[in-house]
């Protein structure tokens, strides 16, 4: 890494990693995105972050916008990923599968924190229609089917899904995107195991019935 911290500006050297170098300003992004926001975060702090120069995150990405629109698709990926694994690995019954969604997203909201602060920082903001579209949506279609098929089957009351969705992402994330806040009130440090995973089975026992 320390040839990465003096190299002279410019395109990578014959041989570097690049996908790793690539993956490093992707994740060093998403997290100064998280903490300041697109304006408030610079090409220079993200490649700080990432102990590379600022001269690499132009090179492979072109601008901060370029760089911006790469990480939330590098999340999205990964997201999709994870998530066809908890399907993969979960009891073929909707309900359960449900469970198992909800359970991975509040986990994945503790480790990817930032998550929560950009959806807050680009609610309203011209890059709202590209986070909805690419990172928000096929979310929603999986987990809206999942909650539509839970009211068939008696699991979840007959209510507005868009509602259940938000009851879910909202409550399931926000409160490891401020621990400072939340841990201001009792019930354990919630990004602690136990904690933790008390606040996912909370959110799927409120949500979830086990018997129609």
């Amino acid at each position: 890494m320390a040839q990465n911290e003096t190299r002279s500006r410019g395109r990578p050297s014959k041989g570097a990693d690049n996908s790793a170098l690539k993956a490093a300003l992707l994740d060093a992004a998403l997290a100064l995105f998280g903490e300041k926001g697109f304006e408030g975060a610079s090409l220079s702090m993200i490649a700080q972050r990432a102990k590379t120069d600022t001269a690499l995150s132009r090179y492979y990405f072109g601008s901060k916008q370029g760089l911006w629109t790469a990480a939330i698709d590098h999340l999205t990926s990964q997201l999709d990923l994870e998530i066809t694994t908890v399907l993969q690995d979960t009891a073929d019954t909707n309900v359960e599968k449900l469970k198992a969604v909800i359970q991975w997203f509040v986990h994945m909201s503790a480790q990817r924190p930032y998550l929560a602060r950009i959806l807050v920082f680009e609610g309203s903001t011209e890059r709202t229609p590209y986070v909805a579209q690419h990172l928000i949506e096929p979310f929603y279609a999986l987990l809206s089917a999942l909650i539509d098929q839970a009211k068939v089957d008696g699991h979840i009351p007959k209510v507005e899904t868009r509602t259940i969705f938000f009851m879910i992402t909202h409550g399931g994330s926000f409160p490891m995107s401020m621990p400072k806040l939340t841990n201001a009130f009792p019930g354990g440090n919630i990004r602690g195991k136990v904690a933790l995973e008390r606040h996912a089975q909370s959110i799927i026992q409120l949500i979830v019935r086990d018997e129609s």
